[in-house]
């Protein structure tokens, strides 16, 4: 399977899906799920047999399900504090704050 594609969710094949709280499958055949790192939580999409390829980060699990439950999948998820991939950054009232 090539590292790009975006699977649904087999935890054998694809061991990160196992280690989140609450996983969930869109209609558009994306996957998603809450998982918690050090010091944040995070909305994690589109796994691969090395983990996966997006990363949000919520400032508590509360916030990173809410921000599930919503989404549907397309675009971004609302909410989050920190898109790992580019580095950009929101404040609480979801203005983009910049790239660090």
């Amino acid at each position: 399977m090539p590292e790009n594609q975006t699977i649904s969710g087999d935890t054998e094949q694809f061991p990160t899906i196992s280690e989140c709280v609450k996983v969930t499958h869109y209609e558009n055949g994306r996957t998603a799920g809450v998982k918690p790192f050090l010091f944040t939580w995070a909305i994690i999409a589109d796994f691969t047999p090395s983990g996966y390829k997006e990363r949000w980060c919520y400032h508590s699990l509360t916030d990173a399900l809410a921000a599930l439950n919503d989404w549907d999948g397309n675009g971004e998820p609302d909410g989050w504090h920190r898109h790992v991939n580019t580095g950009r950054r929101r404040d609480e009232h979801g203005n983009d704050i910049g790239v660090w």
